[in-house]
This record gives structure tokens, C-alpha cells and sequence, in this order.
């Protein structure tokens, strides 16, 4: 597979670039206790506690692990979020995608991962991808089914003392 250092992805409306050092301060901002309320992680403490994420993403991406793209617009050029794919060396990767709450309802979630999708479809050969949701999360239900996503499983997991998912499995086919 070729180096995903300098991948640039174009979509009607997005850019998506890979994640560096200078999204740290939006990530910090937009990555909030309302965002994350159905995500396994929780928002960072603080800009360094970020700033160790991106860099793990970094490290992650070189090692063609992981791949963590920042969602820009193009016509503002403002910060929308992150896409990812993860466990990019298996035949079924995973797919995971945040949108600040600003740009919630616009399509850009659904534009950003069929963007990935299809760009990695070309870069190697998939049989399907892995996405899981909240079941109460109802716009990544949503957004999951318009990607054609079929359910698989359900499984509860505890992520701390204070948080508790309800994990529904989708497979997402390609043609």
C-alpha cells in the first residue's frame, strides 16, 4: 500500500486530509462531553491530553495501522471532524467518523466516509467494512443504513464506571 502521509480526498463538498498537530486546538474544542456521549472515548482533558491523540493517529498512519482524516469544508475551509478507517491491514476494517455538533444534519458524515470508502476500495481489496453504532445514537443508525450497512450484532460494553454503550454491528458490503 502506498504512503497515506500526504493523502489529499476530494468530495463535492469536503476535503480530507490526514490528521496533524495543528487540528489539536479544534479537536479539543468541538470534541465534547455531547459528542462523545455514544463514542467509546471520552473528551480530553485538556489540549496535551489531544495533542497525544493526534500523535498516536500519526504514529498509527505511518505504520499503515490506522487511518484518521480531518473533515475540512471547502467552501469555508472550516474544521467539521474526523473519519477514520482502523485496522487497515485486515480484509474487514473499521469505519468511525465524529462531526462537530455545528455541521450536525448536513450530510457531510455520510459524503466523508463514502469518500473514504471509495478510496480505499481502490488502494486494496475489502470484504466488507465494520461499523459500529449506539443504538440510541439515531443519526449514526441513520447514517449506517444509508451507507448500506447490514446489522450483525449487539453487544453492551462498559467503558467506565459512567458509561455504558449499546453497540449494534454493521457490515457494509461492497459490490
Amino acid at each position: 500500500m502506498l504512503s497515506l502521509e500526504y493523502l489529499l480526498l476530494e468530495s463535492d463538498r469536503l476535503w480530507l486530509r490526514p490528521i496533524e498537530m495543528k487540528d489539536a486546538d479544534n479537536i479539543y474544542q468541538h470534541f465534547t462531553q455531547e459528542i462523545t456521549k455514544y463514542m467509546f472515548p471520552n473528551p480530553n482533558a485538556n489540549v496535551l491530553e489531544t495533542e497525544g491523540f493526534i500523535r498516536t493517529c500519526i504514529i498509527k498512519r505511518r505504520k499503515l495501522e490506522d487511518l484518521v482524516m480531518t473533515i475540512i469544508s471547502k467552501d469555508t475551509y472550516e474544521f467539521i471532524g474526523l473519519v477514520g478507517i482502523h485496522s487497515l491491514h485486515t480484509s474487514s476494517p473499521e469505519l468511525g467518523i465524529w462531526i462537530k455538533k455545528e455541521a450536525f444534519h448536513q450530510g457531510f458524515g455520510k459524503e466523508a466516509i463514502e469518500t473514504m470508502i471509495e478510496t480505499f476500495n481502490e488502494l486494496r481489496e475489502v470484504d466488507y467494512y465494520v461499523y459500529p453504532v449506539d443504538s440510541r445514537n439515531i443519526s449514526s443508525q441513520k447514517l449506517v443504513l444509508a451507507l448500506g450497512g447490514q446489522y450483525v450484532s449487539h453487544e453492551q460494553k462498559i467503558v467506565d464506571s459512567n458509561k455504558i454503550l449499546e453497540i449494534d454491528t454493521y457490515h457494509i458490503y461492497q459490490n
